[in-house]
């Protein structure tokens, strides 16, 4: 009879029988573990880059914020330096004093309702476009990429000629929403469309089999599943809107009724400047578009995939 050992099998007679390899040392074994806990560079290389991003967009706002609480005098003799004390009067005097309480309501009504009838429209149209052939299709798309070619303010005038004998009906405020639409809707609506078209079929194929009629299909799949492309559509166009002077300018005449773009003038002068007051109204113009930039961040991140939707 001939036997023969090794490693990893043992012959008894002229059959192989399997034997199990022997344990690897300890040392071996934590070197994997090693390597994926150890020093990367590129990883290094890659947050020290994002940090120095940080510190480049985040300084200018900080700065802002922060000379926002010196007097006049020490902003102009120490632009850069940091404030031995903190005057909040500056805060107090535009919100309070100012009336820019106001103007903030003003911003936050006319983009809010702007935004949501934009929203609403788009994503109305931006489905037909995206997910169906029908006849004057292309024309309607050519329609509404004439709305993106042609500048916006070139329709200033005409705008005001048309929509003057309207304001006294229904409001400046709500003239100047209706501006915002026309101006919203196209871009949004080519948004949408490049998010909806991304949608796979076979989950309107298969709501359609379910008995959902194609209201049903818009509102139960189609605007769920497009619920990070709606977010990011909404997000620029209230921020649009919110950083929109020249229709304001035009629209809104009385004091009460103006946004903040408009309001932010008030403290240029035409030999002075009263910059500690501008500072503060920048930085309280900045709060409410970082909360709501947020709020919706929030929307995007916690999207589910529209890949996952089809096994």
């Amino acid at each position: 009879m001939q036997q023969h050992n090794a490693a990893t099998a043992e012959w008894v007679g002229e059959k192989p029988v399997a034997v199990p390899a022997l344990p690897a040392p300890a040392q071996d074994a934590a070197r994997p573990r090693l390597r994926r806990h150890g020093f990367r560079p590129l990883l290094v290389f890659k947050y020290t880059v994002l940090v120095i991003l940080l510190l480049v967009i985040a300084y200018p706002l900080l700065w802002v914020a922060v000379s926002a609480l010196r007097t006049a005098g020490a902003l102009a003799l120490h632009p850069f330096s940091l404030p031995r004390s903190l005057d909040w009067s500056n805060y107090y005097d535009v919100l309070i004093k100012g009336g820019f309480d106001r103007n903030i309501l003003n911003s936050l009504w006319v983009c809010a309702l702007s935004s949501v009838v934009v929203i609403a429209i788009t994503a109305m149209a931006a489905y037909p476009l995206s997910r169906m052939q029908w006849r004057f299709r292309r024309a309607v798309l050519a329609y509404f990429a004439l709305g993106l070619i042609v500048p916006v303010y070139a329709a200033l005038v005409p705008l005001y000629i048309m929509l003057a004998p309207l304001e006294n009906a229904i409001g400046a405020q709500a003239t100047l929403a209706i501006v915002y639409l026309a101006v919203g809707i196209p871009i949004s609506t080519v948004l949408l469309m490049g998010y909806m078209s991304k949608i796979p079929s076979e989950i309107e194929e298969a709501a359609v089999i379910d008995g959902c009629s194609l209201f049903a299909v818009l509102w139960r799949i189609i605007l769920p599943v497009s619920g990070p492309g709606i977010g990011v559509a909404a997000t620029f166009t209230f921020l649009q809107m919110w950083n929109e002077l020249l229709f304001a300018l035009v629209f809104l005449q009385s004091a009460n009724q103006q946004t903040i773009p408009v309001a932010l003038q008030q403290y240029v002068g035409q030999f002075s400047t009263d910059w500690p007051a501008e500072l503060a109204a920048v930085t309280l113009a900045l709060v409410p578009t970082l909360i709501i930039y947020l709020l919706l961040q929030r929307r995007l991140m916690s999207g589910v995939l529209v890949a996952g939707g089809v096994t």
